[in-house]
């Protein structure tokens, strides 16, 4: 069995399936990245994001876990019914993931690069560390990130 990480997409797994011969696919899910619709997957996780919003993260995902699409829901509960609608029989299948949070904080150290005890998940302007929540629009390179108040700062002070 090709066992999740604690953290997929940003969001910390709560608990996960895999789709089988006994499960039998309906196609009743529609979930569309991008302009295609996403058939069959292989492996389902239930997950809580680190942004402290409320809600949950069904996360459908290949065979390597890495998400193919998402849907958003209100409890746990709701994400099971919705994905037993797509995946008739799924519901025999949910395990719970038990990682410790000490493994959870590994695997953020070891694979994100961030410490599991400050707001990791926020984007803040590398300039004047502003939350993208404070601010219209964010720009982001692999390197930085800047808001745009900066770049309309910066631009009147270059043709001030």
């Amino acid at each position: 069995m090709n066992y999740p990480p604690p953290i997929i997409d940003s969001a910390k797994l709560l608990y996960f399936a895999m789709n089988d011969s006994s499960v039998a696919f309906t196609g009743k899910i529609r979930l569309y990245v991008g302009s295609e619709r996403l058939g069959e997957v292989p492996l389902i996780a239930i997950c809580k994001p680190y942004n402290e919003v409320s809600g949950f993260f069904i996360f459908f995902c290949n065979e390597n876990w890495e998400s193919l699409g998402c849907i958003g829901c209100a409890s746990i509960e709701e994400a099971k019914k919705k994905v037993e609608v797509g995946y008739n029989g799924i519901s025999k299948k949910w395990q719970e993931a038990n990682f410790s949070q000490s493994q959870v904080n590994k695997y953020l150290v070891e694979i994100y690069g961030v410490d599991p005890e400050s707001k990791w998940w926020e984007t803040r302007c590398s300039f004047c560390n502003k939350e993208s929540a404070e601010v219209e629009n964010m720009f982001s390179s692999e390197n930085a990130v800047i808001c745009n108040e900066c770049v309309i700062y910066l631009h009147s002070q270059l043709y001030a």
